[in-house]
């Protein structure tokens, strides 16, 4: 089938809104969200004030332009929240990785393609590819690794720190879920977590990164990676573990890590802000229970 649909501007676009009955006070100010944000980007946001039933993609009376851009704000602040939370957790994996092999197997250990083998806890049948490691590694750029290569010849790879700095998240999570069952276990003891449970956790918490660093929408989503729940599973954590896979599950993942890594955070405390904020928000759409605040998980950290 031939797509055949024009390119609209942001003017078409303001008067196909309004024909579906959304309320708009200020077409200058909408028309500038529409030039500078989207219309696609925004249409996402318009979906829990449009008549499902009618089918016509028609807002429910009494929609205004500044419900649907609230949402999208919303969406927004809570992205950034998430990548603050984020930047500590990933910071705490790399350095739970470099370290704990480092000290067992030397500084250059990720050489030694004996310690890779099929991901753990997966069903791929194929072993990790060493190869791409080094190509990834050589594509690679920072101060510390043109310093490495300017000074060292032999190896001429650098000592992991370095390396695992210079990685991506998701690599660097692809590495670790290809690690030796006893590697793995020894790495997961530094953030209390079986090693199941982190290997699973850990890439869920990747893809979030990498919704909210490509200003992907979380507000609603259903995210499509299956956290594991195989393993011993700390009873204030279990509780907000489910098969909705919604945010709030993400959010319960994220206090449960900063608990331990970074046991002053205020982070649930401006999460529970945002959302006093943005009263209107229906966040059960993200899946949080009513008594989400009452929770232990949370309590604590309110």
């Amino acid at each position: 089938m031939k797509y055949t649909k024009p390119a609209y501007s942001a003017e078409q676009h303001l008067k196909v809104l309004e024909k579906r009955g959304l309320q708009i006070s200020d077409s200058d100010k909408a028309l500038h969200y529409l030039k500078y944000i989207g219309y696609y980007r925004l249409t996402g946001y318009c979906l829990p004030f449009q008549d499902s039933a009618a089918g016509d993609h028609s807002f429910l009376e009494g929609t205004s332009f500044d419900d649907v851009l609230n949402l999208y704000v919303f969406d927004r602040e809570l992205r950034i929240h998430v990548l603050d939370a984020m930047e500590r957790i990933e910071v705490a994996f790399r350095a739970a990785i470099s370290n704990t092999m480092s000290m067992a197997y030397g500084p250059h250990w990720y050489l030694d393609e004996r310690h890779f083998g099929k991901r753990y806890g997966g069903k791929a049948k194929h072993a990790y590819d060493h190869a791409i490691l080094l190509r990834e590694i050589d594509k690679a750029d920072s101060i510390s690794l043109r310093h490495y290569r300017s000074t060292y010849t032999d190896p001429i790879y650098p000592p992991s720190w370095v390396v695992i700095e210079s990685l991506s998240f998701g690599s660097c999570s692809m590495m670790f879920a290809h690690l030796r069952k006893a590697q793995i276990k020894l790495v997961s003891k530094e953030l209390e977590l079986g090693p199941t449970l982190l290997v699973s956790w850990i890439q869920g918490l990747v893809l979030l990164r990498n919704l909210c660093a490509h200003h992907g929408r979380i507000w609603n989503r259903k995210f499509s990676h299956r956290l594991s729940i195989h393993g011993k599973i700390s009873g204030v954590l279990l509780e907000n573990i489910d098969r909705d896979n919604k945010f709030y599950v993400y959010a319960s993942l994220i206090v449960y890590f900063l608990r331990s890594i970074s046991p002053d955070t205020s982070w649930a405390k401006k999460l529970s802000r945002l959302i006093e904020v943005h009263q209107d928000i229906h966040i059960s759409d993200m899946g949080f229970p009513k008594d989400w605040k009452e929770r232990e998980l949370w309590k604590n950290f309110l």
